[in-house]
């Protein structure tokens, strides 16, 4: 995951944008937030990132590394303007990550200083946005119907964090509970919390062992928490979401989300009707719910996720790889 500019572009290898023919694109999976799958066909891609982080994320075990780094505006960078690049070779198969500097005129025997910061969180994506206190997977936001604020984030430091309102100066008007974080699991947020007289924003704030600030993971306008922008950002009723990564080789992980408490059952089926996996047959309390396929011997080709409950159903196509 990294982001681009909204007036910039992704190149590949020889300077012309990458193709979803040669290369699995996830997509836009954020404004400006980008997610790609490769196959390790020896390509590379160069993106012109307006901010200063990239991540890679395992989505079978759920674990993401970033890079975290300063964005130099107007500086010279090199292969058209890249501020990352990511190199797939294939044999032997492995990735690689780069940060890139500008290009800057050394004296000789001068010198210059670039530092990037490495991070590792437990956490499934895709990643909208990181920074040296973690990275957020889903932003905080309002839900209606059970009056909660909710969010999750990977975190990059051992410590706590709570929310905090603050007013139209950065004063500190109230706060949340505090919750125990670790880069080994996943913070989620869900608490009930009302927004004091006078607060003009929200934080998801850090802080470490000692319990000195690290920063915020998140900082939020009030006024896009109420529960009318909540209603926008909200899934539906009962939904099954696209899987990720898709295509796919091995493991794909599924989401799905209702509203109250019923039973459920999501099962995988070949494109001929038959059945290959029951991944859930059990009664779902309210929220979203993730599952992981993981596709062993089945055959390379496409298949259907039917999420099954309280009359309803949704179904989404799955594209496997080997």
């Amino acid at each position: 995951y990294f982001p681009i500019k909204k007036e910039g572009s992704v190149f590949g290898k020889t300077g012309v944008k990458t193709s979803a023919a040669s290369q699995a694109w996830k997509g836009e999976v954020a404004p400006g937030v980008y997610g790609v799958q490769f196959r390790a066909e020896g390509k590379k891609i160069f993106a012109d990132s307006p901010e200063g982080w990239i991540a890679y994320v395992d989505e079978r075990e759920g674990y993401a590394y970033f890079k975290v780094f300063e964005i130099w505006e107007g500086a010279d960078y090199p292969d058209d303007g890249a501020r990352n690049e990511v190199w797939i070779n294939n044999n032997p198969a492995y990735v690689e990550v780069e940060v890139v500097s500008p290009i800057w005129p050394i004296a000789p025997g001068g010198k210059i200083t670039f530092i990037e910061d490495w991070y590792a969180a437990r956490m499934f994506g895709p990643v909208l946005t990181a920074n040296h206190a973690g990275a957020i997977r889903k932003r905080l936001a309002y839900r209606d119907e059970s009056s909660t604020l909710t969010a999750t984030y990977g975190v990059f430091h051992e410590g706590s964090a709570r929310i905090v309102f603050l007013d139209d100066n950065n004063g500190l008007l109230a706060e949340g509970k505090s919750y125990d974080v670790t880069p080994m699991q996943e913070f989620i947020v869900d608490e009930s919390l009302s927004a004091p007289a006078g607060a003009a924003s929200a934080e998801v704030r850090v802080f470490d062992k000692s319990g000195e600030l690290v920063g915020a993971l998140e900082s939020k306008p009030v006024d896009q928490l109420t529960s009318i922008a909540a209603k926008a950002m909200q899934p539906s009723f009962f939904s099954l979401a696209q899987n990720y990564p898709n295509p796919f080789n091995a493991s794909t992980a599924i989401e799905y989300t209702v509203a109250r408490a019923q039973r459920v059952s999501l099962t995988i089926f070949a494109m001929d009707g038959r059945e290959v996996a029951l991944l859930a047959d059990d009664v779902a309390a309210p929220g979203t719910h993730r599952v992981v396929w993981h596709a062993g011997s089945a055959a390379a080709g496409i298949y259907v996720a039917r999420l099954e409950g309280e009359g309803r159903s949704a179904t989404t196509k799955m594209i496997l790889l080997k």
